[in-house]
């Protein structure tokens, strides 16, 4: 098993911002879930093809790594992978397998850059996981974080403790504060992604409009019960 094909799925963005809650809770497993269903079914295609194919989401090693390999992200200040275009709003997955293929390149989209300045992440963390520092460095935070790399290490039993307290598995606040975590509609912030870090004199103009006009802000998980508006308009 020579190679590794990793997928990112997006994650649903309306119930990423209802977290921490059950719902937001929801968002993740329901992204685990298309993992899940999205592996199986290209190894059996790849087995249909001749070729040995074990698919995998959390288990036999971790997905990050492979995934910053094959050039699908970033690792960014909240010690995820960051994506250029969804953000860290993603779930991994990924096949082993022993069929051939062309290899993609680790990308370099600016990332690391944009969050030395942002900070945006951490700011928002309730639980105060997320480091402040403006470099990356080697040191670790506890035995959670997994040594040997350049990261911004996170406090994940700070983090597991509050979403404990929140009645949650998972909080995931600091992935839809993430100014990269957009609506693909959203052009505005696809100009200033394309610059971030480019050109280092936008970046703080594109951590003020995700908090200005933010297309994914943080609700109340209560609104997501509330019944639509009556559709007022008339067929012709």
């Amino acid at each position: 098993m020579k190679w590794v094909v990793v997928i990112a799925v997006q994650t649903n963005l309306d119930l990423l911002n209802l977290s921490p809650s059950a719902l937001g809770e929801g968002c993740m497993a329901l992204g685990y879930s298309q993992c899940a269903f999205t592996v199986a079914s290209l190894a059996e295609f790849i087995r249909g093809l001749g070729y040995q194919a074990i698919p995998s989401v959390s288990e036999f090693a971790q997905c990050v790594p492979f995934a910053m390999d094959a050039g699908l992200g970033e690792l960014g200040r909240m010690n995820r992978l960051v994506t250029p275009e969804f953000g860290p709003a993603v779930r991994l997955c990924k096949i082993f397998t022993d069929m051939p293929m062309a290899c993609d390149k680790p990308i370099d989209f600016g990332l690391v850059e944009f969050c030395k300045r942002c900070r945006r992440c951490a700011a928002a963390c309730p639980s105060h996981a997320l480091s402040f520092d403006e470099e990356p460095s080697f040191k670790t935070t506890g035995p959670w974080n997994n040594a040997g790399h350049n990261a911004w290490f996170d406090d994940a039993s700070k983090c597991y403790q509050y979403s404990q307290q929140m009645g949650a598995n998972t909080c995931s606040i600091c992935l839809a504060a993430c100014p990269y975590t957009k609506a693909a509609c959203a052009r505005a912030y696809a100009v200033g992604k394309a610059t971030a870090s480019v050109q280092p004199t936008v970046d703080g103009v594109f951590r003020i409009m995700k908090a200005a006009s933010d297309p994914n802000k943080q609700k109340n998980p209560e609104e997501w019960w509330e019944p639509d508006p009556p559709n007022l308009g008339r067929g012709g």
